[in-house]
């Protein structure tokens, strides 16, 4: 290994990753970051892999300036116990009220209230800055809801008790702290709320347990407990490509992160390792182009052709599978699934995997669910499966997109009725959590790449990279 020349000039990255070998599960390479002058890695507790859990090893990263190469070794990630979380967590909660002057009307907010919680964060001066608002409400009975309002006092979002129980509802959106507060209002109570019993962890007393009705609304007016997170996020480029572009995916090739859009018969892919300085690597013209998407073997795009892979950046896209046109690709379960031609079978491998009597419009997926549309239905199968769909009738459905960071939910946008989340629970059953009448959900119009957001804006032809400056929790 070289080490660090001396030099005048200021050290620039060239390249930063993480050594393969030294990383088998991929825990570490998705949340490098890395700029012309900098690198930054970030790991969530909430994003650590079951396997690493069970036995955290060390990782090795290599970096390369122009004064030279060095390599890294970055020690185990430390496990917390369930004891020194529920203790953070507890600690969390007793500084909510102190830093918050606000969160002291919540007990309004139960009984029909609007709550407008304060921006937490300090914003720097000199930085365009979006604001993430993630919340989550537990304790609602049936027939109640949350509504998420915008400084104007605009619906932007409604849910109710979604299918995971314990009567949560859970909605989010990016508003600039600059436009002001937004307000959290509960719709669908009768008179005033039974004044607040004493709160219990949110895990506890989830369901009717034979002793009456009664006991059920007590366990849920002892479960009520409302979750703010406001995170931070910063413009760190913004790259300008043709209006109404089409499928746009992001992942790795090569050991580094990658952007792949499909404009017309063009397939466009960016490097954006360097998220703040993304640079194009690859312009390839493919005839009857319709989709791109990334698996564990790289690059895939489909279309008239069938499909095609790029295993490496200046490599060829080379034909696989059996050549059938392809109408819609997703990765599930470890593997490609195609909508044939007709629209009326699923594909893999070669082989049919499921036909269906009615047209498949839309397909989207996830690690265990595939969503489909079908005429005015949306149908979740278990990736692994196939068999036993569930399914939800909606107004004119006209795209379904994986809401990544949520398992088994998929945002569903229709021509005239805005777009609506639908999610399997615990039950098995599907149901619609929320909707977002005015326009798409953020997460329906963006991509993760580490700590790197990318939101995608097709009528304008731009694609924004937001990194995430800061975030606050704060529950009661």
């Amino acid at each position: 290994m070289g080490g660090f020349t001396s030099t005048k000039a200021p050290l620039v990255v060239c390249r930063a990753e993480i050594l393969p070998a030294s990383d088998p599960l991929g825990q570490f390479q998705p949340h490098l970051e890395v700029s012309n002058f900098s690198l930054r890695l970030s790991i969530p507790l909430a994003q650590l892999l079951t396997e690493y859990i069970a036995a955290p090893h060390p990782a090795q990263l290599i970096l390369v300036t122009n004064g030279g190469v060095r390599i890294f070794t970055i020690p185990p990630i430390p496990i917390p116990t369930q004891a020194q979380i529920q203790t953070t967590m507890q600690q969390v909660e007793l500084m909510a009220p102190a830093i918050c002057k606000d969160w002291t009307l919540v007990e309004a907010f139960w009984k029909g209230a609007h709550f407008h919680p304060a921006w937490m964060i300090d914003p720097p001066p000199d930085r365009e800055i979006t604001g993430l608002w993630q919340i989550a409400v537990s304790g609602l009975n049936a027939g109640q809801r949350v509504q998420l309002l915008s400084p104007a006092g605009t619906v932007l979002a409604t849910a109710g008790p979604g299918p995971m129980g314990e009567g949560g509802a859970r909605l989010s959106a990016l508003v600039s702290p600059a436009a002001g507060a937004i307000g959290i209002q509960i719709e669908g109570l009768e008179g005033q709320s039974p004044p607040l019993a004493r709160r219990l962890p949110l895990r506890q007393h989830t369901g009717v347990d034979g002793e009456g009705a009664d006991r059920h609304q007590r366990v849920r007016r002892a479960n009520r407990q409302i979750i703010i997170r406001q995170s931070q996020l910063f413009a760190v480029a913004r790259i300008r490509v043709e209006k109404h572009f089409g499928t746009a995916a992001v992942g790795t090739l090569g050991g580094r992160a990658m952007l792949a859009i499909v404009s017309g018969a063009r397939l466009l892919v960016w490097d954006i390792g360097h998220c703040d300085a993304p640079r194009i690597v690859r312009i390839a013209h493919v005839a009857g182009l319709r989709g791109v998407l990334f698996d564990h073997h790289g690059l895939v795009a489909w279309g008239r052709s069938g499909l095609l892979r790029l295993a490496q950046i200046h490599a060829r896209l080379e034909p696989f599978g059996d050549q059938a046109p392809v109408e819609g690709l997703a990765h599930a379960g470890g593997r490609l699934v195609a909508v044939a031609e007709d629209g009326l079978a699923l594909r893999s491998g070669g082989r049919t995997i499921l036909e269906s009597p009615r047209p498949i419009r839309g397909l989207a997926a996830d690690r265990a669910e595939i969503a489909t549309i079908e005429l005015d239905t949306l149908a979740l199968r278990r990736a692994d499966s196939l068999i036993d769909p569930v399914s939800v009738t909606l107004p004119e459905p006209l795209s379904v997109t994986a809401a990544f960071g949520r398992s088994g939910a998929f945002a569903v946008t229709t021509q005239r009725a805005g777009t609506y989340v639908v999610e399997r629970g615990n039950d098995g059953s599907a149901t619609v959590s929320a909707h977002y009448p005015l326009q798409a959900p953020w997460f329906a119009e963006s991509q993760r790449s580490g700590r790197t957001l990318l939101r995608f804006d097709r009528a304008a032809g731009a694609i924004t990279l937001y990194r995430k400056d800061a975030s606050v929790t704060l529950m009661r």
